[in-house]
């Protein structure tokens, strides 16, 4: 499992994933990271001074991607998510809640693609997880497995 091996590499002090220009990962992977290093955290495994500092590193980078990606897809959901869940809430703006919220489909849940032209298009042009394709957005558990934890962590949380 590459996102718990990195996490534990990081703890070791060693993560390739976190050391710029030696290992390319994909954006999502920092979330992934990110939710191996909160295991080790909650279970107080390794060298929390090193996990507490490998977690603020990648809440960095993930307040990064929230600010340039704005494709409101899963893993958007899940930036939001895991900063919330990683204890950055009051770090969490406005704009990416609404963005979030205006991403929740009628049903009440959330898709992994989202509309960026419809008009006159019998299929919309979507974002979607791996770019842009056309499609038409319906809900999806792995989005709406990541909304619902998120809407229910901001509630208990006061956001």
């Amino acid at each position: 499992m590459k996102p718990l091996w990195c996490a534990l590499a990081v703890v070791a002090g060693f993560c390739l994933c976190l050391d710029h220009g030696r290992y390319r990962f994909m954006p999502a992977c920092v979330t992934r990271q990110l939710m191996a290093l909160r295991f080790l955290q909650h279970r107080q495994y390794g060298d929390q001074a090193a996990v507490s500092s490998a977690i603020a590193r990648l809440q960095e980078k993930i307040e990064g991607q929230l600010t340039w990606d704005v494709r409101v897809v899963d893993v958007y959901i899940r930036r939001v998510l895991m900063f919330a869940e990683s204890g950055a809430v009051e770090r969490i703006k406005p704009i990416w809640l609404r963005r979030v919220l205006d991403a929740q489909m009628s049903d009440g849940g959330w898709s992994g693609t989202r509309p960026i032209v419809a008009a006159g298009l019998a299929t919309p042009l979507c974002f979607t997880q791996s770019g842009i394709a056309f499609c038409v957005p319906r809900s999806t558990f792995h989005a709406t497995a990541q909304g619902v934890p998120l809407m229910s962590l901001l509630l208990r949380n006061g956001g």
